[in-house]
């Protein structure tokens, strides 16, 4: 009886370490660096239920708070993974009681040809009302992206 249970109790663990996956998308460019880090299940869409995600944006012309922004799963937006396209969306805007600001990264890519590899292009906006008083800056970045999903 133990073996048959021991057999079932492998056969569960195995099922559901399959059952996750991830995802991996970086890009290192003169003006933007992100990196991005997410936890996927398998299965009904592969949702998101994980995510790390760095920002860096070089034009010292914005807010230090914008120009490195942290994204979690909370500041997904939009999130579309098949076998041929990754497509996704993450949207944080400013804390606190400065005036308005947002980072917007968006992600389009399409499967490599591998099982794992995603290649692509990212669009990021960068939007800063600096004070109440003066008209907002705002920016728009876009180069190639590299993607793995497992």
């Amino acid at each position: 009886m133990r073996p048959i249970l021991a057999f079932f109790a492998l056969l569960a663990s195995t099922v559901l370490a399959s059952a996750s996956g991830g995802i991996d998308c970086a890009a290192n460019d003169t003006d933007v660096e992100f990196s991005l880090h997410g936890g996927i299940t398998r299965g009904m869409g592969s949702p998101i239920f994980a995510l790390d995600a760095r920002v860096a944006v070089n034009d010292r012309a914005f807010s230090n708070d914008l120009r490195s922004t942290d994204f979690k799963a909370e500041h997904v937006a939009q999130y579309w993974l098949d076998d041929k396209d990754l497509r996704l969306v993450v949207y944080r805007e400013r804390a606190g009681d400065k005036p308005h600001g947002y980072v917007e990264l968006v992600i389009y890519s399409r499967a490599a040809g591998d099982e794992i590899s995603y290649d692509g292009t990212y669009e990021l906006t960068i939007y800063d009302v600096v004070s109440d008083n003066s008209d907002p800056r705002e920016a728009k970045f876009a180069g190639k992206v590299g993607c793995s999903v497992e």
